[in-house]
């Protein structure tokens, strides 16, 4: 859980322009919670290729919380060499808000960003997602299994 306890940028600027970063393991994050939570943390890292939020199922206020969260995954890319992004655990109810990916991607070109089938009809309408993230040549893919019938 990247959690501030309703705090903003818990987690901002966490990998920010390092050179030789080519790999994170996110495979067991479930939650992110509070403003800006990840904002800029995987910018200007160019060899970071794929990234994969296996468990990743909560994006908002944490249960509990009070307030507003927003932002989530705001640029947390930008100018990165991502290719591959993939959130297959969201599922409907997994959002509190509608903007956690605003200009995740910008100053990217050409990613591939995957959600599982049944968020298009969720998400698939949201102005990032539309948008392509804030990158260049975005491909928004509805490709991964149903989490949800």
């Amino acid at each position: 859980i990247i959690d501030n306890d309703g705090g903003n940028a818990c987690a901002s600027y966490l990998f920010y322009t390092d050179p030789n970063l080519e790999s994170v393991d996110m495979s067991n994050l479930e939650e992110v919670h509070g403003g800006s939570a990840l904002e800029y943390a995987f910018a200007g890292c160019p060899k970071l290729k794929t990234m994969r939020f296996d468990k990743l199922n909560k994006i908002g206020l944490a249960e509990g919380s009070s307030g507003y969260s927003y932002y989530e995954f705001r640029y947390a890319f930008q100018n990165s060499g991502v290719e591959s992004l993939y959130f297959p655990a969201l599922d409907s109810n997994s959002f509190t808000d509608n903007e956690p990916f605003t200009n995740m991607l910008a100053g990217v070109t050409g990613c591939v960003v995957h959600f599982p089938s049944n968020l298009e009809s969720v998400i698939g309408s949201w102005s990032d997602v539309v948008n392509g993230f804030g990158g260049t040549n975005t491909t928004v893919l509805f490709d991964l299994p149903a989490t949800e019938n």
